[in-house]
């Protein structure tokens, strides 16, 4: 097989500046295939991938997912959603990674994408290999391979030396506008790739948050203290109770590798809409806040909402969600220095 290593070596070299949406998706069935990480338009990262890259050879689903982008950073994610199981297409929601600069440059739109492949002279086709992003000039092979109105389309590359192998579902092809489609299916034989239109995946993914979500049964706004989980230190001359107090007393927290991070525990489960919390600081700045929620009591499977940035002008972060029912809410903030912050007025809607 061989690689396409001077692009390759070109992109690491400004990965600080942008870096690509092509992410490995490893699983605890020892395999691994490839996603599309982006943030979508709801604010939340998320990775688009084969849904038989997410289950076991019996068909369920694994247990254990991990994310590896091209700067080779880790992430976890939610449970995987099959959008469509005959176009073999799920979508994965990537834990803490919402703030733009972490989730990428990549993203996913339906905007002339049926025009771009069925004109298409050229095209590349990006996939993970050893720590490197690799990418293979391909050419399109049909335009369309199925009879769903061109749903698929297949390429093939365009030096012949080049090879698509196994493992490769989940690639994307992309040309100079953006990502075309990704790879379902893989031809050793006939060295060809098989993918799903972007477009097709786009409507896949609206119509998926446009279905309506549970709402609790018995709403609660009592909250527990709050329990800290990492990152930060609590100024042991005040309560943690304090943060939701209404008189301006703050809960003082000195932040650890510019990060603050703590849990609120609801007594019962209830429908968050939206998050706000007040921020007082003379010495540093809080840049942004990363909302995370579980259903469950114990706080496991956390899934990763919305990112926030914060308006440094009224001191506060106001964040909406899209509405989830939930039991602990975990919040993230980012902060520009390890000085001391003080936290109030905390509210849940």
């Amino acid at each position: 097989m061989r690689r396409v290593r001077t692009i390759s070596l070109m992109w690491f070299t400004y990965a600080g500046l942008a870096h690509a949406g092509i992410v490995r998706v490893e699983t605890n069935s020892d395999s691994h295939g490839q996603g599309w990480m982006f943030l979508d338009v709801d604010s939340r990262c998320k990775v688009v991938t084969p849904a038989h890259v997410i289950r076991l050879i019996d068909g369920r689903p694994v247990s254990t997912i991990k994310i590896l982008d091209d700067r080779k950073r880790e992430f976890s994610s939610g449970i995987p959603e099959v959008l469509s199981e005959q176009l073999d297409v799920a979508i994965l929601t990537v834990n803490g990674a919402n703030d733009p600069s972490t989730c990428g440059t990549g993203r996913l739109s339906d905007i002339g994408v049926a025009r771009r492949v069925a004109g298409l002279a050229g095209a590349t086709l990006e996939t993970t290999g050893e720590g490197e992003v690799v990418r293979v000039p391909v050419r399109v092979r049909a335009a369309r391979m199925d009879q769903d109105r061109g749903s698929k389309f297949s390429v093939q590359p365009t030096i012949s030396a080049d090879r698509v192998v196994k493992g490769w579902s989940g690639s994307m092809v992309v040309d100079d506008e953006g990502a075309l489609g990704m790879v379902v299916q893989v031809d050793d034989e006939r060295n060809e790739a098989i993918a799903v239109r972007a477009d097709v995946i786009r409507r896949l993914i609206d119509s998926a948050a446009a279905s309506p979500r549970r709402v609790a049964n018995q709403p609660s706004r009592t909250v527990s203290p709050i329990i800290l989980t990492a990152g930060s230190t609590t100024d042991l001359n005040s309560t943690s109770e304090r943060i939701f107090a209404g008189n301006g007393l703050g809960w003082n927290v000195i932040p650890k590798d510019h990060r603050i991070v703590f849990v609120v525990v609801l007594e019962s489960p209830i429908r968050l809409q939206r998050v706000r919390l007040r921020l007082t600081s003379k010495v540093n700045a809080v840049e942004g806040m990363d909302i995370a929620v579980s259903e469950v009591a114990d706080g496991a499977g956390w899934e990763s909402l919305k990112y926030c940035r914060a308006d440094g002008g009224t001191g506060t972060v106001n964040c909406s969600v899209l509405g989830s029912t939930v039991r602990n809410v975990r919040i993230t903030l980012k902060t520009a220095t390890d000085g001391p912050v003080a936290l109030s007025n905390l509210s849940f809607e």
